[in-house]
């Protein structure tokens, strides 16, 4: 629906390049501690990792994932009602999914421990990028569209 009543730039695409990168080079940086244990549909740890992005910000996927959307809305310049919504809802929904985690990992016994960062696991974030980046082109060409209009 946002792609629809999108009206990307060829310089609203390049201003949103940053955030999107940003994104998603934390995702990979946060993956490559985590791994495959963040791609779960339900809540479970193994460990508490405590190094690497997580020494800075508790739920540092959810702020990439937060990065790349705000700046994929850069891009699309969909209306601002369309925008809200979709900020709206991703607060709303990360919030809650991180108020969740938070609780299940204070209720646990779970050892703290110390994690390195494994290339081999931040490899699990190739599916972000392949759909950001498939996204980002999408949006590129719907503002080469637009503009030679």
């Amino acid at each position: 629906m946002v792609y629809i009543f999108a009206r990307p730039t060829i310089s609203s695409c390049l201003e949103s390049l940053l955030l999107i990168f940003s994104g998603l080079t934390l995702r990979f940086w946060a993956a490559g501690y985590i791994g495959n244990d963040a791609r779960s549909k339900t809540i479970s740890a193994q460990r508490v990792i405590t190094d690497g992005p997580y020494r800075y910000f508790r739920h540092p996927l959810y702020l990439g994932n937060f990065a790349i959307v705000a700046g994929m809305l850069v891009a699309l310049k969909p209306p601002l009602t369309i925008a809200l919504l979709i900020i709206l809802g991703f607060i709303l929904m990360y919030g809650l999914i991180a108020r969740s985690e938070t609780r299940f990992l204070e209720g646990s016994d779970l050892e703290i421990a110390a994690a390195h960062f494994s290339l081999q696991k931040a490899i699990s974030e190739w599916q972000t990028w392949l759909v950001t980046a498939l996204a980002l082109i999408l949006t590129f060409a719907k503002a080469i569209f637009l503009s030679q209009r």
